[in-house]
């Protein structure tokens, strides 16, 4: 059996440091890169939301108390739901390109077919 004392000695095990470079593998998934931007959309997307939901229940929570620390949330708040709705255009635009590109091909087929190529 588990002792509470045991559970109490084995707490925190992760450090700053860690925390740091998790940070930083969030900040290259929201990146907005020319050269990766359509890698995973939709896995970015649902990361934001994700992360934003987090930041605001942080921020509406009693664990945050200084005016400084909540201005700096609503501050990353409101850049991190600007590049969520940058990825959801970009998803969106993305499907809409897909979508006439097949139409395209399909009218092709049929012009072709129609004129007896």
């Amino acid at each position: 059996m588990v002792k509470v004392k045991d559970i109490f000695q084995n707490r925190n095990q992760f450090d700053a440091k860690e925390i740091g470079e998790v940070s930083n593998f969030m900040f290259e998934a929201f990146y907005f890169d020319d050269s990766n931007w359509q890698q995973s959309l939709d896995t970015r997307i649902a990361m934001l939301k994700g992360y934003i939901e987090v930041l605001r229940q942080l921020l509406y929570s009693d664990l945050v108390q200084s005016d400084s620390k909540k201005l700096m949330l609503v501050d990353a708040l409101d850049k991190l739901v600007a590049q969520q709705e940058l990825f959801e255009v970009a998803f969106k635009n993305e499907a809409e390109i897909k979508n006439l590109t097949k139409t395209a091909e399909r009218f092709g087929k049929k012009t072709q077919h129609s004129i007896g190529i």
